[in-house]
């Protein structure tokens, strides 16, 4: 059994400005291959949308405190039609949790 947590905390205040640092995660990930993934302060779910892409992740854990804005967002985590065309080899458990992680 081989166990591994990356904590990244982040801050974002402006869109256009995330876009690099996602891009920065879904490259660690990739490097690593981390198969289990969770993202604390997941906010408008937009890492999930990244990470659902990479087949070797197989659990995606998002959890934030705001409901309102993981049910505005919640639409990220439906699969695509793409997505129902190429299944994946091991399908993706994935969670959204509202609460705080204290």
């Amino acid at each position: 059994l081989h166990l591994s947590l990356t904590l990244i905390h982040y801050h974002v205040t402006y869109p256009p400005t995330h876009v690099p640092f996602l891009s920065q995660v879904v490259e660690h990930c990739k490097k690593l291959q981390f198969r289990n993934v969770a993202d604390f302060g997941a906010a408008e779910l937009t890492l999930v949308q990244y990470l659902k892409n990479l087949d070797f992740i197989n659990k995606i854990t998002a959890v934030d405190i705001d409901r309102h804005l993981l049910n505005t967002h919640k639409h990220r985590c439906k699969p695509l039609v793409c997505e129902h065309l190429n299944k994946r080899d091991e399908p993706l458990n994935l969670s959204v949790l509202c609460g705080s992680v204290l």
